[in-house]
């Protein structure tokens, strides 16, 4: 029989966080990393949760070394041949290092897998030169028997490696798969801004409620989660802490950067403004001539603005570009949109951790560990003033 779950389900859009009194007298006293250590591999990294998305568009090896000298993470894409993951990360086992000076190797940089035949096969080619030991099973449905299959095959092959695997919103499924080997969880369905599962299929939950229950999940058997979707803004990212998650991942976030894949695109756009010629005007009053300079109105302005190309991994587009096409038993689940381009990406990066450091002074953070024991939320119906928008 067909049931109805009453429980009010939230999104980041449906709360804020509420102020306290702090002891932080500064910016730059909260401390934005923290360590993890993971479940099944036992491995421990410090890091900031921030993770970049494995979209075709974002997961790129020029991403990767951004973030991993800012000690956070990012998932590649699963389109890199063999022969170039294994350029990049003989590299970058080399070569990289945090900017602290610490020598990180591959410690921040995940593979992505899905789990047909051809990508297993791939992945753990590449697994097993021993250079990656970090693995993001990613498919969209996360409740697939199969997905239980290769988490199990992957831990009992690979027991050293760091597991991320998902997508799913629910707690029961979180906590089969971290007890299947997974060490971390990625928890959203259809929050994402190329994502159109919602619309498409009818599945999905608000993302703040999906945080709240799968951490809670994840925690209670030694696991992490990772937010994945639904990021609007930094205080988002804020929020899904806040709510428990350990790892918060973007995408469109940063599509719009030097590091992402793809072209920069320009547009021409007319404006609301012209460019006047001066007419003058005589008249005479009490005996006098007066010449009157009047603007009037000529050709209208244009602007150009600049763009990236970004798209839902799910989308047609994605499928023809990188599938040779969709299967006619599948639905695109995707659309296709432009993101502004905004320069290098650690311009992101600083203006995050800056957000991140104002969020923590105010609710009295020290660590970003403790985000959830420190955070209170007010339900709300409307979150920003101005819809946020200013002149300059």
């Amino acid at each position: 029989m067909t049931q109805v779950i009453n429980e009010e389900q939230l999104d980041y859009c449906d709360v804020l966080i509420k102020p306290k009194r702090s002891t932080l007298n500064s910016r730059k006293e909260p401390n934005v990393y923290r360590k993890y250590t993971f479940k099944w591999s036992n491995r421990t990294i410090e890091g900031n949760g921030l993770t970049v998305a494995n979209m075709a568009t974002t997961g790129t090896f020029e991403m990767a070394k951004v973030f991993q000298y800012n000690k956070m993470f990012c998932c590649l894409q699963k389109h890199y041949s063999f022969d170039s993951l294994y350029e990049f990360f003989t590299e970058n086992n080399l070569s990289a290092k945090t900017l602290d000076g610490h020598i990180c190797g591959n410690d921040y940089v995940f593979l992505s897998t899905g789990i047909n035949t051809e990508d297993v096969n791939k992945t753990k080619r590449v697994l097993d030169t021993g250079l990656c030991k970090n693995l993001c099973i990613d498919i969209a449905n996360g409740y697939i028997p199969k997905l239980l299959e290769a988490v199990s095959l992957f831990r009992k092959e690979y027991p050293d490696i760091i597991i991320m695997v998902g997508n799913v919103v629910t707690g029961d499924m979180v906590q089969d798969l971290i007890l299947a080997g997974a060490d971390l969880v990625k928890c959203g369905i259809g929050p994402g801004a190329n994502c159109t599962t919602r619309k498409q299929t009818g599945v999905g939950r608000p993302q703040l409620s999906t945080v709240l229950d799968c951490a809670e999940a994840a925690h209670a058997v030694g696991g992490y989660i990772c937010a994945d979707g639904g990021i609007t803004c930094y205080g988002d990212i804020a929020k899904a802490y806040g709510a428990g998650a350990d790892f918060v991942m973007v995408g469109s976030l940063v599509a719009g950067t030097d590091e992402a894949e793809g072209d920069i695109i320009e547009k021409v756009y007319r404006t609301n403004e012209y460019d006047c010629y001066i007419e003058t005007e005589e008249r005479v009053v009490d005996g006098f001539t007066l010449i009157d300079e009047i603007s009037v109105p000529d050709k209208p302005k244009y602007e150009t603005k600049k763009f990236k190309l970004a798209y839902g991994m799910s989308s047609k587009y994605a499928q023809d570009k990188h599938w040779n096409g969709m299967a006619n038993y599948r639905t695109s689940e995707g659309i296709v949109t432009l993101k502004e381009y905004v320069g290098p990406v650690q311009n992101i990066i600083d203006d995050y951790l800056g957000s991140l450091r104002s969020t923590m002074t105010y609710i009295n953070c020290t660590k970003l560990k403790d985000f959830p024991k420190v955070t209170t939320f007010y339900k709300v119906r409307r979150i920003l003033n101005n819809d946020g928008k200013g002149i300059l």
